[in-house]
């Protein structure tokens, strides 16, 4: 059974104090492209995406919020990511996700309300992202968090008493920098994107922006939410052994690894370029901490080592249990 992600975006509104957000429609669109399908060779299919927008032919109310809400919590026992982008709004009963018709004194749908369905839900998975304002009251009763059920991650735009901005392209400053994430700006040395890879790489960029966004997490283990295409694959992660016996073994380059030099060996120039993308991917460097370039180690006749990550990455190939 196929992922599936409950894209919402609210881009209209009735009551007049509250703007129209049309940068939101932009936003479920790229989340779509980017979750729909993984970004590595295959394009495989990814996330199975339900959009839920205003136009001009539907409304998003909260009937049909609190409708589609509990449908898709209530019928689906798969993995389940709900991405949210409109206003959020905070009063003294808690944080809502506010409705197409959302009035002064009836916002939306309570967050409390989306934390319960996602707490009473047979689904295995459950990742909730929301760029709105005041997100971080997400699972939240006064300033204490609420205990989170298992596999349940929440990622949010802004902290509990903090509004959400929108950047020059129209997009959320947030959503922007998690599709950024999603197409590889987040992915590890296999490729994989992570909600928690997403949260760093996000945290990361905003630097000293007054939003900060927030991560919560009880997931029983880190799954990609995408994979995008990886500098070294699963095979040559798999072969790290092969020229590093030991983690502690170091391997010489010589000129005949150098496809420039006349006397080079086909069969090693193969291996160096196999030693460049192992040096890309943060696995291995040369001994000499002088030296940067694997070119001047062959010409030099030195010798490269792994890395932490590398022999990391050899333990989990050579181990009585390959993980990869």
């Amino acid at each position: 059974m196929p992922r599936r992600a409950l894209l919402i975006g609210i881009s209209q509104y009735d009551a007049p104090q509250l703007a129209d957000l049309p940068g939101c429609l932009l936003d479920v669109d790229e989340m779509e492209r980017v979750l729909s399908r993984h970004g590595n060779d295959d394009e495989e299919t990814n996330f199975d995406c339900i959009p839920l927008i205003t136009h001009e032919t539907s409304r998003v109310d909260r009937a049909t919020l609190r409708r589609t809400l509990k449908e898709t919590f209530n019928n689906y026992e798969d993995e389940i990511l709900l991405y949210f982008t409109g206003h959020g709004l905070l009063d003294y009963s808690g944080g809502f996700i506010v409705a197409q018709d959302g009035a002064q004194n009836d916002p939306g749908i309570l967050m409390q309300e989306i934390y319960e369905m996602a707490q009473q839900s047979k689904s295995s998975t459950i990742t909730i992202i929301l760029d709105c304002c005041n997100a971080g009251a997400f699972g939240q009763v006064g300033s204490s968090n609420l205990p989170m059920r298992d596999g349940m991650t929440v990622m949010g735009s802004s902290r509990a008493d903090q509004t959400s901005s929108m950047s020059p392209t129209g997009m959320s400053v947030f959503t922007s920098l998690m599709v950024e994430a999603l197409e590889g700006g987040a992915a590890n040395t296999r490729g994989h994107v992570t909600t928690s890879s997403i949260y760093a790489y996000v945290d990361a960029s905003l630097g000293e922006w007054a939003q900060r966004p927030i991560y919560k997490s009880h997931a029983r283990r880190v799954e990609p939410i995408r994979k995008c295409k990886p500098v070294c694959s699963d095979k040559l992660l798999r072969e790290i052994a092969t020229y590093f016996p030991d983690p502690n073994d170091t391997y010489q380059l010589t000129r005949k690894y150098e496809e420039t030099e006349p006397d080079h060996d086909p069969a090693k120039v193969e291996i160096f370029q196999k030693m460049k993308k192992y040096q890309v991917s943060g696995l291995v460097r040369p001994v000499d901490p002088n030296q940067l370039h694997l070119y001047w180690v062959a010409m030099q006749s030195e010798r490269i080592q792994l890395t932490t990550l590398g022999q990391f990455y050899h333990s989990l190939v050579s181990g009585p249990k390959p993980r990869i």
